[in-house]
């Protein structure tokens, strides 16, 4: 079996070498059952979904002084809706901040295990802040920022509802943030060193 992440190769490089250097601790998801395999992917109901976004989201957000968010059920309806359009192009007009990632398998007919890829969405979002510090543009950064934008406090995320009808039969992981980050000229007081 082969997995395969769909983003440049030099993200995906930044986000695996920013992996092996600084880690999260698997601790912070202990308690937890994983979404065991599933064909189809968890609903933004479903109790260990929320609780492993929240976990994983907020472990980040403690490393930059920022407050942890709050589960937000319109959130999450508006992260499903998006995430159904199979696509990874941002919600246009979008009130609310946005980081999608998404994955496929090979072959398709694979079930896979949400929770990894649950985390490895969010590990890759946090891993841009590799070069965020040492950057004066931001914008190559915008899935970091938002993950640990001070000022944000709510949160509501969704898978695809189902294995999408693409070339590669790609699943959709979209969270949406309510206030929204990546405001000009606030960077400095919403996003803190670690």
């Amino acid at each position: 079996m082969r997995y395969h992440i769909l983003a440049s190769p030099i993200l995906f490089l930044l986000w695996l070498s920013s992996t092996i250097a600084n880690p999260l601790s698997n601790d912070v998801l202990d308690g937890l059952q994983p979404l065991e395999k599933r064909a189809v992917p968890p609903l933004p109901t479903d109790a260990v979904f929320v609780n492993t976004v929240l976990a994983r989201v907020n472990a980040y957000r403690a490393l930059h002084s920022a407050p942890a968010l709050a589960w937000d059920t319109a959130l999450a309806q508006s992260a499903k809706t998006a995430a159904a359009r199979c696509s990874s192009s941002h919600t246009p007009s979008n009130p609310y901040g946005e980081n999608i990632y998404n994955f496929y398998l090979t072959p398709k007919t694979t079930v896979p295990n949400f929770t990894l890829w649950l985390k490895k969405g969010i590990d890759w979002w946090y891993g841009e802040v590799r070069d965020y510090f040492s950057w004066a543009d931001h914008s190559s950064q915008y899935h970091f920022t938002q993950l640990v934008w001070k000022s944000t406090t709510k949160i509501g995320c969704s898978w695809s509802p189902n294995q999408c009808p693409t070339t590669n039969g790609d699943y959709y992981l979209f969270c949406e943030f309510q206030p929204k980050g990546n405001i000009a000229g606030q960077f400095d007081t919403n996003v803190l060193d670690a």
